[in-house]
């Protein structure tokens, strides 16, 4: 027998198995998903401009996929790496405007 669910079905079925999970037990498969194992560089050569213009540093596709994922993500993924700025950035507020609004608001929290 054949499966004929498309690709989005296919992806909001899991999507709706993975909201049945517990939030907590969510942010722990998020925290596996989105750990680096090496410290995440912010240099101006990465940068890259987003669907508003706006410059921002790569995300991983996971951030990418609904609102609902990226507000459980992001946080998940600033919490469990290690970013370092290169030589070329020299101050903090350079680095946050930098990195866009969303990315500075992070940033303030966490210092």
């Amino acid at each position: 027998m054949h499966d004929r669910k498309t690709p989005k079905e296919k992806a909001d079925a899991l999507f709706r198995q993975l909201k049945a999970v517990p939030r907590e037990l969510r942010d722990h498969i998020y925290g596996y998903i989105l750990s680096e194992r090496t410290n995440i560089v912010i240099s101006a050569e990465r940068f890259e401009r987003d669907n508003r213009g706006d410059l921002s540093m790569p995300k991983p596709a996971l951030l990418n996929t609904c609102k609902q994922v990226r507000r459980e993500t992001a946080p998940v993924y600033y919490a469990v790496n290690t970013f370092v700025s290169s030589s070329r950035m020299t101050t903090m507020s350079g680095r946050c405007r930098s990195l866009g609004s969303w990315h500075s608001r992070i940033v303030r929290e966490k210092t």
